[in-house]
């Protein structure tokens, strides 16, 4: 069987905990944090509170869904989330997943979070950026906020958006197929 990036359900806010329970278990799994800011303090907090990728086999993902139920005695039930158009477990394409997560490593708490399902792609869009502090940064172009911004997608969960980036500092280049 092929690894896969998938995407588990756990309720009750917990997602956070069985995602380092699952790397104590040298699982790979990505789980995106962001800054909210409060009335005087700011606060790192889950960008999907009861989401959490996973990377693995379908076999070994559903025996460690097995193990996080043990470890947290049902408190944290994790379930394999169901992609609603296609009834079956949600897969997030590798090229796709990995890309994503090279840009919030870049992008950091300086993201601005989006509903993907608000982002309208389209071709001939796709850009890296070659100068600044996020030089290598690729991904599709659009303003957001009157800002021209690169957005990242993962699967329909996520989209996240660098911050202003120059046009200076934009290529054009085709879209790497997945």
């Amino acid at each position: 069987m092929e690894n896969h990036w998938y995407v588990i359900k756990v309720p009750y806010g917990k997602a956070m905990q069985v995602s380092d329970y699952l790397r104590t278990q040298s699982v790979r799994t990505f789980f995106p944090m962001t800054y909210r800011r409060g009335d005087e303090s700011r606060r790192l907090v889950p960008v999907i509170h009861n989401l959490c990728f996973v990377y693995d086999t379908e076999a070994s993902l559903r025996h460690w869904l097995e193990e996080v139920e043990r470890h947290f005695g049902g408190a944290a039930y994790a379930v394999p989330y169901i992609d609603r158009a296609t009834r079956r477990i949600m897969i997030v394409p590798l090229v796709e997943m990995e890309r994503f997560i090279e840009g919030y490593k870049i992008v950091g708490t300086d993201a601005v979070w989006l509903d993907p399902n608000t982002v309208n792609f389209s071709p001939g869009d796709y850009v890296r950026v070659t100068g600044g502090p996020f030089e290598g940064l690729e991904g599709h172009i659009m303003r957001i906020k009157r800002q021209q911004r690169v957005v990242l997608k993962a699967g329909n969960l996520l989209a996240i958006a660098s911050v202003y980036i120059p046009t200076a500092l934009i290529e054009r280049i085709p879209e790497p197929q997945n």
